[in-house]
């Protein structure tokens, strides 16, 4: 989804059927670069029963296909869709069941030859069970550059109200399709037939290669010989000195914004996980006494593993989060202190942001932006 909407990284376009939406989009609390195809069906609502629902995801032109012989697996990324997914613009998300109303979706994927005809079918669920969005959306969104908090973006009573839509990579061995050697294919489709009703994320569907397995040298150990020649040389490597790990130069560019005294109701991830576990709402604390320190950053946050990390001075604070800025993907962050702790850092301290690789140079701690 990176061509006109419609288009591959190949510009081929691609072919929709009996869908009740299809636009091209970026992901709400992920990278504002990466375009995802948003689709929803609804079957029941359709005048031809005996024709499911399809998108097409084409690599070649009608009548022409690429060997699949040097590719390993089919491979795409899939979400369900956030409530509004058919408003432009959204930032934020919030999980709809009414959207997916088993919790999940499914479907069949199938090759499509260069004559039209398409492989035996697999269904989605072999393979992934696709997660509604996670997390809890409430307080300050970001429209135009400016947080704000709108109505009903008060702490949730509700387990559905969440806030992070869920990517999940499924890949697919193309042995399950039951081609043979040698077989050319234009395409993937995939035909919404296993649940009737759903919408959903997709992007990223491309055909992966076959590794060669001569040049994977990991995660697994090394082997060494047992030579005297080579003892002599493992006591020489020993006895070198142990290179340290450095830490990337921080990017520049990035500051606090605002630091704002507030009164928040703040839950843990302990509490939400627990909550989560329990299928039950989570118990909201009282409001207490916050400092919020607001971030702007040169570059979008990428989403992955590493906890988002704020370093002042010797301290380490992490009970914050990335927010998206309208057309700019995750370019900003806020972070909760206690007043003590905030009255503890010293004035003029280095403030570094730490996003796994990513590492911004915030400059120096200016305590006279509090408000």
């Amino acid at each position: 989804f990176v061509k006109p909407i419609g288009g591959g990284e190949t510009g081929i376009g691609n072919q929709t059927s009996g869908l009740s939406y299809f636009a091209q989009a970026t992901v709400p609390e992920h990278d504002g670069t990466a375009q995802f195809g948003v689709l929803a069906w609804d079957t029941t609502v359709l005048r031809n029963k005996r024709s499911a629902p399809f998108y097409q995801a084409n690599a070649a032109v009608p009548g022409s296909g690429v060997a699949i012989d040097a590719f390993e697996t089919l491979e795409f990324r899939i979400g369900l869709a956030c409530k509004g997914y058919n408003v432009p613009d959204i930032y934020g998300c919030e999980a709809d069941p009414k959207l997916n109303p088993t919790g999940s979706t499914d479907f069949s994927i199938a090759l499509v030859s260069p004559d039209g005809t398409y492989s035996q079918a697999v269904p989605l669920a072999r393979y992934a069970k696709p997660l509604a969005p996670v997390g809890l959306s409430f307080g300050w969104i970001i429209i135009n550059g400016e947080p704000r908090i709108l109505p009903g973006d008060e702490p949730p009573t509700d387990p559905s109200g969440n806030g992070h839509p869920v990517l999940q990579s499924v890949r697919i061995s193309l042995a399950d399709f039951g081609l043979a050697k040698g077989t050319k294919v234009r395409g993937a489709r995939l035909i919404f037939n296993r649940a009737a009703i759903g919408a959903i994320y997709l992007g990223n569907v491309r055909f992966t290669r076959r590794l060669d397995p001569a040049k994977d040298q990991g995660p697994w150990p090394i082997p060494f010989a047992t030579s005297d020649a080579a003892a002599s040389d493992m006591a020489t490597i020993s006895a070198a000195p142990v290179m340290r790990a450095v830490a990337p130069k921080p990017i520049s560019g990035g500051q606090i914004t605002r630091i704002l005294r507030e009164k928040r109701q703040i839950i843990s991830a302990a509490q939400a996980i627990g909550s989560a576990k329990l299928a039950a709402a989570p118990l909201w604390p009282a409001q207490r006494d916050v400092v919020t320190v607001v971030i702007a950053v040169p570059e979008p946050l990428v989403v992955g593993g590493s906890l988002l990390t704020l370093r002042i001075g010797e301290q380490t604070f992490r009970l914050g989060q990335a927010i998206a800025v309208a057309t700019q993907g995750l370019r900003a962050a806020r972070f909760y202190l206690s007043p003590e702790a905030f009255a503890a850092l010293p004035q003029g301290a280095a403030v570094i942001l730490e996003n796994g690789g990513q590492r911004f140079d915030l400059g120096a701690l200016d305590k006279a932006l509090l408000h």
